[in-house]
């Protein structure tokens, strides 16, 4: 394939702590889109969590069943996340990427309160389900809006402060998830309440800046 450079490659050779705060310098500049980058992000922060940390004990001990219903769930789940990739996009083509967003996380939020208040097994696979469709469809959406506002010279900037961001609320989820509370069986479906109040909370900034956080990047 021809082409033609129009401008010179220049290799960065900052340290990781330089190349952060130029990322964090982007955003102070454009706060809107770090606003929309970390709150999207806490669906697929708490999807990792869940799949790791509230899933096995969730299903050992509040749905009382064996390895075979995990292995079961992740499948759904994984069906889920290629349904996303296939369909999201078309199914919303018509409405605008931070709406599509909203109304993902709005759903995953509905299906982590259902899950956390039945124990039928039917319920947790179209769950599971519905979990791998909103978390991929989120993070497809996500992506899109990213790429679409943030310069191509500015991105791996930014991306290693969500990185970075996203990482340490992972680990706030693990040491929170992990203490001997949530073994019980009774308190075992509690994290994916907690886990559908994080994500109301991280869809209202995206509610109530809307308009703001849609504006494309001039």
């Amino acid at each position: 394939i021809q082409f033609e450079v129009i401008r010179e490659k220049i290799i960065d050779k900052g340290t990781i702590v330089e190349r952060i705060r130029y990322g964090l310098s982007y955003f102070k500049r454009n706060p809107h889109v770090f606003v929309f980058g970390v709150c999207s992000h806490m669906v697929f922060a708490y999807a990792l969590v869940q799949m790791i940390i509230i899933l096995p004990n969730y299903v050992n001990n509040f749905l009382n069943q064996s390895a075979d219903t995990f292995a079961s769930g992740q499948i759904y789940y994984g069906v889920g996340a290629l349904l996303a990739g296939v369909f999201v996009r078309r199914a919303f083509r018509k409405v605008e990427t931070v709406k599509t967003v909203i109304i993902l996380m709005i759903l995953f939020a509905i299906t982590c309160f259902s899950i956390s208040n039945f124990s039928d097994m039917y319920v947790f696979f179209a769950c599971m389900l519905m979990i791998g469709i909103t978390n991929a469809g989120v993070r497809i959406e996500r992506v899109t809006y990213l790429f679409e506002n943030i310069p191509n010279e500015v991105i791996g900037r930014t991306n290693s402060v969500f990185s970075l961001l996203n990482t340490v609320v992972r680990l706030l989820f693990i040491g929170l998830f992990s203490l001997a509370f949530f073994e019980n069986s009774a308190n075992s479906s509690l994290p994916y309440f907690v886990g559908a109040v994080v994500v109301i909370l991280s869809s209202i900034p995206l509610i109530t800046g809307h308009k703001r956080i849609s504006q494309k990047m001039s």
